[in-house]
């Protein structure tokens, strides 16, 4: 895909009840175009543990926040509140995770605070003493019995990002398997409330499969992925060419149709320190464009946390302000991306999903509009035509909705056609779809 050197993106989103999921799309360079067509399914079979059947989980972590006003030191350790931050982004969040060193206890008065509050417990299990410690003995047989005790749904991803030099479980792929094998194995002998998530950082990318232990040994598989300016806070290795879905790719494309995806910690600097100062434009886009491919473009990926963490005041980092509530746009897009009920509270389903209405005269068609500006501020003017005829015309900015009403007021075919003008008025990129709506699907 070729960029332009000021770059739009627009992506459309059609969900009509009784549709199947499907892409197409044609653009003109620099706008690009896509449709996809979507409706809830039967539940289908061969789910893994803890998997939602559509939809995609959230959940953050919050624990390194300053903004949130709600810590208090729970089994030693300060955390804040999670329906704080269920308030504060306008929707509950079904999972919050926290960092567990190897060797120490599970936190049990947390995790039952977790469950007691609905929440998904999501543990980052971190041998950083190094594999030798990781063992079948008295501690690894307490933990995985304290697990199931506390009765609550845990994630448990062990030994994330094995793939990198900067921690001490890597360097070794043959011996990282055996010991994973050895924690799935104790974890499923006493624990049947928990799942293991296989999770490596998104680079460095052509060791990841190396250290993969098996379909039989891996529930989920995980990726954690960081949008930043630059690499590293070094001004010789710029990085804002990096899309988030540039870093999603190597992982769903390999495992996806194996194995649900877990965005295990994703965040975006919103302040770099390198730069001293504010990159919250950086920060919209990034997770506006994220979170609109996530239910576009990635089905499998089933859940995403985001690390909503000031780096800056962690003494060992103190690099980037990766928070969503320290700036006020970009916790509006955020609140924006998560706000769409393709974003799920629990793993039954969003709380607030209506049952969707039958195909028919007077369908309802909603209209997702979300546009990526690189370079260029401003926003782009639209035209969408049923056919030969004109249903909508108007200028929209990031991460804007419409709902279109009564579209398709009878089953049959019909073109959706899509055009894209700049401020100049000239024609930047156009789709055109050919659909037919046929009872309880839809084909194009």
């Amino acid at each position: 895909m070729g960029y332009a050197a000021a770059l739009f993106f627009v992506a459309f989103s059609l969900a009509l009840p009784g549709c199947s999921r499907s892409e197409a799309a044609e653009s003109l360079a620099p706008v690009q175009i896509g449709l996809s067509v979507s409706n809830p399914k039967p539940k289908p079979s061969g789910l893994a543990m803890f998997e939602p059947a559509e939809g995609c989980l959230i959940g953050a972590y919050i624990d390194k926040d300053p903004a949130m006003k709600s810590h208090r030191v729970v089994d030693g350790r300060s955390h804040a509140d999670p329906l704080e931050f269920d308030a504060i982004t306008g929707k509950r969040h079904a999972m919050y995770f926290f960092y567990l060193g190897y060797g120490r206890p599970l936190p049990k008065n947390w995790v039952a605070e977790l469950k007691v509050r609905g929440k998904i417990v999501h543990i980052a299990l971190e041998p950083n003493q190094g594999l030798d410690a990781v063992k079948d003995d008295e501690y690894l047989n307490q933990l995985a019995k304290d697990m199931a005790a506390s009765g609550a749904t845990i994630f448990l991803r062990y030994a994330s990002e094995m793939n990198g030099a900067w921690v001490e479980y890597g360097g070794n792929p043959r011996k990282f398997i055996e010991k994973w094998r050895i924690v799935y194995n104790v974890v499923k002998r006493h624990a049947p409330n928990v799942v293991l998530v296989w999770c490596p950082y998104t680079t460095p990318s052509d060791n990841i499969d190396a250290y993969y232990p098996g379909d039989d040994y891996v529930d989920w598989v995980g990726v954690n992925m960081y949008n930043v300016t630059y690499f590293n806070q070094n001004p010789r290795t710029p990085a804002r060419h990096v899309r988030p879905t540039d870093m999603l790719d190597q992982v769903y494309n390999t495992y996806s149709r194996r194995k649900p995806i877990m965005i295990c910690e994703y965040g975006v600097t919103n302040f770099s320190a390198l730069e001293n100062r504010s990159v919250a434009d950086y920060a919209v886009q990034s997770i506006t464009e994220l979170y609109t491919a996530l239910r576009t473009r990635y089905p499998r990926v089933k859940c995403i946390n985001y690390f909503n963490a000031n780096a800056l005041t962690i003494a060992h980092r103190r690099n980037n302000d990766y928070t969503v509530t320290s700036n006020p746009r970009v916790l509006q897009a955020y609140r924006r991306a998560i706000s769409d009920p393709y974003f799920l509270s629990s793993i039954s389903g969003p709380d607030d999903l209506t049952p969707p209405a039958p195909l028919g005269s007077g369908m309802t068609l909603t209209l997702q509009s979300s546009l990526y500006l690189r370079d260029l501020p401003g926003a782009v003017r639209i035209e969408l035509y049923v056919d030969e005829s004109k249903v909508d015309d108007g200028v929209f900015e990031p991460g804007s909705k419409i709902e279109l009403h009564q579209l398709v007021t009878e089953l049959g075919s019909v073109t959706l056609t899509a055009r894209a003008y700049d401020r100049n008025g000239q024609l930047i990129g156009h789709g055109k779809w050919d659909v037919i709506v046929v009872d309880h699907e839809i084909q194009h």
